[in-house]
């Protein structure tokens, strides 16, 4: 994770960001956490040029990122907005994401991205930023600003008084206190990751921890500190101004494995240093994963009208012919509305379709492919479920109406 400042501009050319991406490579790591990387995340467009810059080091990317509702007006929507926070995950971990969330008040505080494994167990990475109204020379485009901003738009809509005290950090505290309590009996292990912009000698008063801080947060929801657990103490500081170590690493559930802060400009060009955090997945989730591979795209051309007809005309049939929808959508009711009678049997039966669909597709493929297919021979595919299905066991050259008798035998 980092504060990455205005390094993290996503256009092809910016020279900062391929930096970013070798230095990722370089640490091996899978996931990247910047904190506060002033891209305006309600523009769709960002994320997908994201996703792409990000493809040069892993085919496989997902990407939990979110901002504050300032980035849909139109002023900012086509420029750089201040703050917003993201979760970019890639290689194997990113097909394991079974859950993301923003922060739903439109505050932009924080992004939330849950991974589970074979065993169920569930693991959320939360990415956050603390606005705060002071040493900052953004003026009304900061973070502050834009929250504040949104609260008297918001009370002004509710015909409500503003209140003169409002506090966007309490109020950003208070929302991970929230979403950290729900999480918890849900039995989430979690890692909190945040510029807080406040120390933790910053978190005391004479005698006692201030509340809405976030050491009040760490003693409130039993959360541990990784860089106390596993080193002894805080970094003396997180950015280039000495005694100023307002990033933190909070865990939950979680056996962590070393954390450290990388040298100056890594992965991002920045006066804040970038953390290292390292926790064994394969070990929480107690199993092992293969590395993902990429395969050649296949010879059915999606633009090639005389292969595509024949394909969806064939698939059609198949699962008419298999009654796959309505065995399907038999199975989705009884999971829906009566979940404590969904046996281990009805997910065999699902998984059963699933493959069912999938020898279907892949041997519509064959047929109706514009290449020139070579000889090839299938054997049948039986179910329980459903009658054999018998794929494709001559030579193909080009589609005809006769490849379509060769798909299923009642």
């Amino acid at each position: 994770m980092q504060n990455p400042q205005f390094s993290f501009q996503i256009f092809d050319d910016n020279a900062d960001v391929t930096n970013i991406l070798l230095n990722i490579q370089a640490l091996q790591a899978q996931m990247l956490i910047p904190i506060s990387p002033n891209v305006n995340w309600k523009n769709c467009s960002n994320l997908i040029c994201t996703k792409k810059l990000f493809r040069s080091i892993s085919p496989h990317i997902h990407i939990s990122a979110y901002s504050s509702a300032t980035g849909n007006s139109r002023e900012y929507f086509i420029k750089q907005l201040i703050s917003g926070t993201a979760i970019i995950t890639t290689g194997i971990w990113s097909t394991k994401v079974s859950y993301v969330q923003g922060d739903d008040s439109e505050f932009g505080s924080f992004t939330i991205t849950t991974l589970q494994g074979k065993n169920q167990k569930r693991i959320s990475f939360i990415a956050a930023y603390i606005a705060v109204n002071k040493g900052s020379n953004i003026g009304i485009d900061s973070l502050f600003a834009q929250q504040t901003t949104i609260y008297e738009q918001n009370c002004l809509l509710q015909n409500r008084i503003p209140d003169k005290k409002y506090c966007p950090r309490k109020h950003a505290i208070q929302r991970l206190d929230d979403l950290i309590s729900s999480l918890q009996p849900e039995r989430h292990a979690i890692i909190l990751m945040l510029d807080a912009n406040q120390t933790p000698k910053e978190c005391y008063s004479s005698c006692e921890i201030k509340p809405y801080t976030i050491e009040w947060l760490k003693e409130r929801r039993g959360l541990n500190d990784p860089f106390i657990d596993l080193c002894g103490a805080h970094p003396n500081s997180t950015t280039q101004i000495p005694f100023r170590d307002i990033e933190y690493v909070l865990t939950y559930g979680v056996n962590s494995s070393s954390i450290s802060t990388l040298g100056l400009n890594n992965p991002a060009p920045s006066d804040h240093f970038g953390i290292c955090f390292d926790n064994d997945m394969v070990k929480f989730f107690n199993s092992s994963y293969s590395n993902l591979s990429t395969y050649q795209p296949r010879g059915l051309a999606s633009g090639h009208g005389p292969s595509v007809s024949p394909y969806m005309k064939y698939v059609n049939e198949q699962i008419a012919s298999h009654n796959l929808w309505k065995r399907t959508v038999v199975l989705h009711d009884l999971a829906k509305n009566n979940p404590q009678d969904f046996t281990n049997e009805h997910i065999h039966q699902l998984n059963n379709i699933d493959s069912q669909l999938t020898v279907i597709l892949l041997a519509g493929e064959r047929l109706c492919s514009k290449k020139k297919q070579q000889e090839t021979s299938l054997v049948p595919v039986s179910s329980e479920y459903g009658p054999p299905l018998f794929i494709l066991e001559t030579k193909v050259s080009n589609v005809s109406d006769k490849a379509f008798s060769l798909g299923a035998s009642e």
